[in-house]
C-alpha cells in the first residue's frame, strides 16, 4: 500500500506477531490496471481459513463505522494470488456474491456489512482510501482493540436467539485426521454424553445454528479450536468454558485471551497432554497434530471446577488402542504419524 507521493503506508500490513522484514518495491504508475473513483475502505487479507478469517480477515471491519462518507467497497486481497486472474478487481453484490464462500458471505452479513466486498488481484489506484488499523488478530492483537470488542458488542448477530441444551461438547472427531485432533477423542464424547453434553460438531451446521448453541450453554467443553473464536464473540461471562489442550503450542493462547477479553471470563484450560504425534509430512507440532491425552486428569479437572458430577468411569487408552487407532488412520486416510 502506498500513498499518492510514493510512500510506502505500513499501517496498512497484516500484523501477524512478527514485524515486516523489506517493505515492497514501489510500484511504477504503468502497473496499475485500474483506477477506483470514489471512497474505499482497505480490509486487509481475505483468508478462507475459518478461524483464521474470524481472527484476521475481520481485523478492519470496525472502520466502517468510523469513515464519514458513504462507502463503494471494502478492498481486500487474497492469501495466495492468483496469477491466472483476468480482473484486476474482483467485484461482489452487496451480500458479497461472487467473492466469498458461504460462511464468509454469511458472517459479513451478520455484521450487517452491506457494501460490496471486493478482492484486489493486480495493481490498483483508489481516489479515497480509508485503511482503519487492525483492531483484530494473532499474538498480543488477540484480545481485540476496544473499538473492535465494541463493534462486535453492538453489531454481531443480534439477531440470533439461544437455542440449545445448556451442556454442550464441541467435537473435532468427524474432521478426520487430516484436520488435527486426538488420540480416542470419542472416548471423551462418550463419557460426556453419558453427562448430559450434546455432541456437537460445527463444521456440519449452519453459522445461525452455532451462534445459537453458543449462546443458550451454560457449560462449555472444547478442545481448542476454530470454534472457540466464534464463541468468544457471542459467549458472556455467566457461560463456564473448559478448554482442552490438544497440541503443544502457544497458538492456543490466542484462543485464550480471546475468550477473556471478550466474554469477561478466563476459560479453565485443561492441560493435560501426554505425547505429541506430528503427521509425517510436517516438521513441528502444529494444527495438523495429534495429542494424546490423559483423560483420567481431564475427567478430574472437570469434577474439581464443576462441570462434572463424577468421572468415576474415565480411563486412558491403552497401548494396543492407540496403536490401532493409528493403523485405521494410515488403511483409511495414508497418513503416518511419528511421536514427538
Amino acid at each position: 500500500m502506498f500513498d499518492d507521493h510514493g510512500r510506502y503506508c505500513h499501517d496498512a500490513v497484516l500484523w501477524r506477531a512478527k514485524p515486516l522484514m523489506e517493505p515492497p518495491p514501489i510500484p511504477s504508475p504503468d502497473d496499475i490496471t485500474e483506477n477506483l473513483p470514489g471512497h474505499w475502505m482497505w480490509g486487509g487479507v481475505m483468508l478462507n481459513h475459518f478461524g483464521h478469517f474470524l481472527l484476521e480477515t475481520l481485523g478492519r471491519t470496525w472502520g466502517i463505522d468510523a469513515v464519514p462518507e458513504p462507502l463503494d467497497g471494502i478492498l481486500f486481497v487474497a492469501k495466495r494470488g492468483n496469477e491466472s486472474a483476468t480482473s484486476p478487481l474482483l467485484r461482489s453484490d452487496p451480500s458479497g456474491e461472487g467473492v466469498l464462500n458461504p460462511f464468509q458471505k454469511r458472517l459479513f452479513e451478520l455484521f450487517e456489512i452491506d457494501v460490496p466486498i471486493c478482492l484486489v488481484q493486480a495493481p490498483i489506484s483508489a481516489q479515497h482510501l480509508w485503511i482503519p488499523g487492525q483492531g483484530f488478530g494473532m499474538g498480543r492483537l488477540a484480545t481485540g482493540t476496544e473499538k473492535f470488542r465494541n463493534f462486535v458488542e453492538t453489531r454481531f448477530a443480534h439477531g440470533i436467539q439461544a437455542d440449545g441444551p445448556e451442556r454442550l461438547y464441541i467435537s473435532r472427531s468427524a474432521y478426520g485426521a487430516r484436520r488435527g485432533g486426538v488420540v480416542g477423542e470419542v472416548h471423551i464424547e462418550s463419557h460426556l454424553a453419558e453427562a448430559g453434553y450434546e455432541i456437537f460438531h460445527p463444521q456440519k451446521h449452519s453459522v445461525e445454528t452455532q451462534i445459537a448453541r453458543y449462546k443458550a450453554a451454560r457449560q462449555i467443553v472444547a478442545l481448542d479450536g476454530s470454534a472457540l473464536h466464534l464463541l468468544a464473540m457471542v459467549g458472556s461471562k455467566r457461560q463456564q468454558v473448559a478448554m482442552i489442550r490438544r497440541r503443544s503450542s502457544v497458538i492456543s493462547n490466542g484462543i485464550v485471551s480471546h475468550m477473556t477479553s471478550f466474554m469477561g471470563r478466563e476459560p479453565i484450560v485443561i492441560d493435560a497432554i501426554k505425547t505429541n504425534w506430528i503427521r509425517s509430512d510436517r516438521r513441528r507440532v502444529d494444527r495438523f497434530s495429534m495429542g494424546e491425552l490423559d483423560i483420567e486428569e481431564i475427567g478430574r479437572t472437570l469434577v474439581a471446577r464443576g462441570l462434572l458430577e463424577s468421572s468415576e468411569n474415565w480411563k486412558n487408552i491403552n497401548i494396543e488402542e492407540r496403536d490401532q487407532f493409528f493403523r485405521d488412520i494410515e488403511s483409511t486416510d495414508g497418513l503416518t504419524f511419528f511421536c514427538a
